[in-house]
């Protein structure tokens, strides 16, 4: 149990909150949060953790065991919230991370010494509108939006380390790697022989040569719209 980095975690997320250099990087515009609202940038960050995934009016009537906001209604918060830099709740993450990992050593809990990542990716169908299209599609603006979202997560001490947000793109190769890369990293960790795990490694090098697929040089895959496809509903202009 990490009860000790957990009662002190919590103690430096409310200093950190109320730091000025820490609203400040709340601020998604220099002119944001400046004047005295109903709810602040402190009460918007608490409000985001506390989230559970319910209906807004609900989160509020929750959120009012922490702090009396009753008299925000729900698009007044949902506008305030439009003004809160998403790099705010990063730069608590990664304090809190930086903490344990670092000043928590014997509560981390490890495998020979080892911390044990799993490293897993999904490709996702997002919003499909014409600002996600032209910021994820690149030239492919006649396809769905897309995207390949990849996380890093410590097993054992069950902690999201990295998620990273990319632009979809079709890697055959590459994925197949990945798939025979999962299956195989595990017994090399755990192996002791460094004999036996350097065969292991050559036997995972070779599986991936076998499975390799030649790419024709020069390809052209000149695709064309097709105005009946499943998307056509939603291939809508945006405002």
């Amino acid at each position: 149990m990490k009860l000790k980095y957990s009662n002190k975690n919590i103690n430096n997320i409310k200093s950190n909150i109320d730091d000025s250099y820490f609203i400040n990087k709340c601020r998604l515009k220099e002119t944001s949060f400046i004047r005295n609202r109903k709810i602040s940038s402190k009460d918007l960050v608490l409000y985001g953790l506390n989230k559970k995934g319910l209906s807004t009016k609900m989160e509020i009537l929750n959120f009012n065991d922490i702090k009396n906001v009753q008299n925000i209604s729900s698009p007044g918060l949902l506008k305030q919230r439009e003004k809160l830099n998403p790099e705010a709740f990063k730069f608590l993450i990664q304090n809190s991370l930086r903490d344990f990992y670092s000043n928590y050593k014997s509560e981390v809990k490890t495998i020979k010494g080892y911390v044990l990542l799993g490293i897993d990716g999904s490709d996702f169908e997002i919003p499909n509108n014409k600002m996600f299209r032209y910021k994820y599609n690149g030239k492919m603006q006649n396809q769905a939006a897309r995207v390949t979202v990849s996380t890093c997560y410590d097993i054992l001490n069950k902690y999201t380390l990295d998620i990273l947000v990319n632009k979809y793109k079709v890697k055959t190769n590459r994925n197949m790697s990945v798939g025979i890369f999962k299956n195989t990293l595990i017994y090399i960790l755990l192996e002791d022989d460094n004999n036996k795990r350097g065969k292991m490694m050559e036997k995972f090098s070779d599986a991936i040569k076998n499975y390799i697929i030649p790419i024709k040089p020069n390809r052209k895959n000149n695709r064309q719209n097709n105005p009946k496809n499943r998307y056509h509903l939603n291939q809508r202009k945006t405002y």
